[in-house]
């Protein structure tokens, strides 16, 4: 058996292919759109710790930044803020303070006051 073969027939979770990412990143995309912050949080996640190409990675990124201001939870979108270009960042940043929420020049997240 190949490395690679280990690597497609192991039992541990998680997505291993682009179909399984493309499906995972629509259902977070059709979650965030929903108002379904938490199913978009977790199907973005595992679009990042998954298999995902760079445009699928960031774009799954985005998804936990916005979402994650929605749910008002700091640490996704802190997480997000370093890994964001400076045009998201400023979506991300209008996204939070919508909800509260205020990110530093340098991804510090505090509830806003």
């Amino acid at each position: 058996m190949t490395p690679k073969q280990a690597v497609a027939t192991s039992s541990s979770p998680g997505l291993r292919t682009s179909a399984e990412v493309s499906r995972a990143l629509e259902a977070a995309q059709a979650a965030y759109l929903d108002g379904r912050w938490g199913d978009a949080v977790l199907k973005a996640t595992a679009v990042i710790e998954g298999a995902a190409s760079p445009e699928d990675y960031y774009m799954a990124v985005k998804i936990l930044g916005m979402a994650s201001c929605s749910r008002r939870d700091p640490r996704p979108v802190a997480f997000a803020w370093k890994r964001l270009e400076p045009a998201d960042r400023d979506s991300l940043r209008n996204a939070c303070a919508a909800n509260g929420m205020a990110i530093s020049d340098d991804g510090v997240v505090t509830r806003a006051e």
